[in-house]
């Protein structure tokens, strides 16, 4: 559950650029790929392989924004 968590945040930083292109609700998820806690690659498309997929973050503790 953790390493799908860390792998939801990476994929959801990764989606987040400046030119102002959101991800359409229904289209399929992009293949990203982050090191999680331990240092393991994570593909986000595997790890978000089923029907539904929630990508949920929040800013690491007494940092700014």
């Amino acid at each position: 559950m953790r390493l799908l968590l860390l792998a939801l945040l990476s994929f959801s930083l990764a989606a987040c650029d400046t030119s102002g292109v959101f991800l359409e609700q229904s289209r399929p998820v992009p293949s990203v790929s982050a090191p999680n806690q331990d240092g393991k690659i994570v593909n986000v498309k595997e790890a978000c392989s089923g029907p539904w997929a929630l990508v949920f973050f929040y800013p690491e503790a007494d940092t700014p924004g």
